[in-house]
């Protein structure tokens, strides 16, 4: 990627499908602060990400942009294509991130990282991720991604730490990014957080975040609410001490949000 490196907290837009309303919160979100704003062309959602970004009165080169190819979409011509599509949608005239979504179907590693590669030689893209990756898969997408990995994002969550998975990213100087980190609303009932939360009076969502950005993975949480779109800006300010981060990392009970059928776990 150029420069710029992924904020710690990002704007997830997963489920935010009526135009208007997800153009209108990109553009909130970035007036609030934000700097990272994440799509896929299977949200459906595109363009009204890409309306917002370019309404907000932010410039546009201090955005990180993200959006993923769908599994369908990975041999060599159709991934080029899909990618000038939702360039074309989103009214950008580049992305700076652009993940492959899932490694499956018609995931080809060699056909799929010299689309990759190639967008990048043309200045399309600005940096290749990785998503919902096994380590095995991380480390062939590594062997045939001249450019270089530069995301993984994975879910990731107090239920679902993957402290292996991320060792390896980060042994290898790839950035994480989870997504679902909310469980979809149910980070609201883990009674660990909410115990954290009370002394300090804050959300469990807000330290549930901050537990993340303790590790150094970034966070796209996704909200269709203003109040909760800042409290999820500012939870990189909260600083857990190391007994509160223990608390949290001896979480036993595991959950797991995206499971489709052709995981590939």
């Amino acid at each position: 990627m150029s420069e710029r490196t992924i904020p710690l907290i990002g704007f997830g837009t997963y489920r935010l499908e009526d135009h208007d309303q997800c153009a209108a919160l990109v553009s909130e979100a970035l007036e609030a602060g934000y700097r990272h704003v994440d799509t896929a062309s299977a949200y459906n959602n595109e363009a009204a990400v890409g309306e917002g970004v370019r309404t907000a009165s932010v410039p546009r080169e201090d955005v990180v942009v993200a959006t993923k190819v769908w599994y369908d979409r990975l041999d060599y011509g159709d991934l080029k294509r899909s990618v000038e599509v939702s360039l074309d949608r989103m009214g950008l005239s580049t992305l700076d991130l652009v993940y492959v979504h899932w490694p499956v179907s018609t995931y080809d590693p060699p056909r799929t990282f010299a689309a990759l590669d190639m967008l990048f030689e043309d200045g399309l893209i600005d940096g290749i991720g990785v998503a919902n990756f096994t380590i095995e898969q991380l480390e062939s997408a590594r062997e045939y991604c001249e450019a270089g990995i530069d995301v993984l994002q994975i879910e990731c969550h107090p239920l679902l730490p993957q402290w292996e998975l991320c060792e390896y990213a980060y042994s290898r100087d790839i950035d994480i990014v989870a997504h679902t980190p909310l469980l979809q609303g149910e980070l609201e009932d883990v009674p660990e957080l909410r115990e954290l939360s009370a002394d300090r009076n804050c959300s469990p969502v807000q330290v549930g975040l901050a537990w993340l950005q303790s590790r150094g993975i970034s966070a796209i949480p996704g909200t269709s609410d203003l109040t909760h779109l800042v409290e999820n800006f500012e939870s990189p300010s909260i600083e857990l001490t190391e007994d509160e981060q223990a608390t949290i990392d001896g979480i036993e009970r595991r959950r797991r949000i995206a499971d489709p059928y052709f995981a590939p776990w």
